[in-house]
């Protein structure tokens, strides 16, 4: 040991150096959980509350766009220059944003719900306004027309070639109504 250096100084230092690594530890901890807790609808949420536009793809190959305006159980309603879409949580394949927003997946197991309604119940107001719509289903071509009957997990449609389309709520992925 060298006789000019004080040992309380050298007690200190090693002190500082492993509180030092210990923060770094914890941050990374932190945020590897934040990231193991990260969910489709927290990302949503956050989106939401920055008020970012947001470009949702989905399994059929639909993209919508739109401010997130309401996020449910099991879909996501934006509002876009297309109108309103809303979409199922389990169709969406990817979310796009600008470059230039920063976002983490996640939100960290936020869910921010601004809806506590059901797909179906989500559905329903389309149906008493009678306005257009184009749905978009798995494995279906697109259909354009108007929703004349909401069940538990099946939607009725009219469409303008004077056919009736009934498409079951699990296929759904999309449903966007005409521009206001």
């Amino acid at each position: 040991m060298d006789p000019a250096r004080d040992p309380l100084v050298d007690l200190v230092d090693d002190s500082r150096l492993a509180a030092a690594a210990m923060e770094r530890t914890q941050r990374r901890l932190l945020a590897a959980a934040d990231g193991d807790e990260a969910t489709l609808r927290g990302t949503l949420g956050e989106l939401a509350e920055r008020r970012v536009t947001v470009h949702l793809d989905t399994v059929a190959g639909h993209r919508a766009r739109g401010l997130v305006r309401a996020l449910a159980r099991d879909h996501v309603v934006l509002e876009g220059p297309h109108g309103r879409s809303i979409v199922a949580l389990a169709a969406v394949s990817s979310i796009r944003v600008d470059r230039d927003v920063r976002v983490r997946a996640g939100g960290a197991g936020r869910t921010t719900d601004t809806a506590e309604e059901t797909l179906a119940e989500a559905l329903r107001p389309l149906r008493d306004e009678r306005v257009g719509v184009l749905v978009v289903a798995r494995g279906a071509p697109a259909v354009r027309g108007r929703v004349v009957d909401v069940g538990s997990d099946v939607v009725g449609l009219d469409t303008d070639t004077h056919e009736h389309v009934l498409v079951p709520l699990g296929a759904l992925v999309a449903v966007i109504s005409d521009p206001v």
